[in-house]
């Protein structure tokens, strides 16, 4: 979902206002902001449907084999097999996880930064990027429009964290064409000459 900047913060929960807040400076200026499609967001973790239903399957056909078993088994290995089965069952649930991970995330560029922050958890987990510390984002766009981006990490790499750079980027968006477009007209500015990006997917 995206809006008019000013007036969707306004609409945001007091906790994930408060997270955008708090990263721009009092004359920043906020470009654009917006959400992760919730279907599209689900989307992203089919895999571990897949995964969940067939663990579900080795761990049916291990009980199978124990209630095949004419020697008498310990209570606790079924109970065992119950508690590896549930890590199936959540597996099978991620998608909708994913939806609610996407109703507490938001996506925001300003003329200084690209940013996100979302309240999965307990607390509120953001990371932005300056426009110095990253370049134009690498594009995958979906047949129906929607799509993601994914940001560099030009930082030094003493000053880089490789558990954080797999983050730094825009899941889901509804127009990933448009938001790319202004992306590049602020990213490159007066200063900036690239003309191009490796490993984007074409429009």
């Amino acid at each position: 979902m995206a809006h008019a900047p000013n007036h969707f913060l306004e609409t945001l929960p007091v906790k994930l206002r408060g997270g955008v807040e708090r990263l721009l400076d009092p004359d920043e200026e906020l470009l654009w902001l917006g959400q992760p499609i919730p279907e599209a967001y689900g989307r992203r973790f089919i895999g571990c449907v897949v995964g969940g239903v067939l663990w579900l399957l080795f761990i049916a056909l291990l009980a199978h084999s124990c209630a095949s078993n004419p020697a008498p088994q310990p209570t606790s290995g079924y109970f065992f097999l119950g508690v590896l089965g549930l890590l199936g069952v959540a597996g099978c649930w991620m998608p909708l996880v994913g939806r609610w991970m996407a109703r507490r995330t938001v996506y925001g560029v300003t003329n200084r930064r690209v940013f996100a922050t979302s309240t999965w958890g307990l607390g509120l987990a953001s990371w932005a990027l300056p426009w110095e510390e990253t370049g134009l984002p690498c594009r995958w766009r979906w047949h129906d429009g929607c799509g993601s981006l994914k940001f560099p990490d030009k930082r030094p790499r003493a000053l880089a964290d490789p558990d954080d750079s797999r983050h730094f980027g825009f899941h889901a968006l509804p127009d990933v064409n448009r938001i790319y477009g202004l992306i590049e007209a602020t990213w490159r500015g007066p200063s900036n000459s690239v003309t191009h990006v490796d490993k984007c997917v074409p429009k």
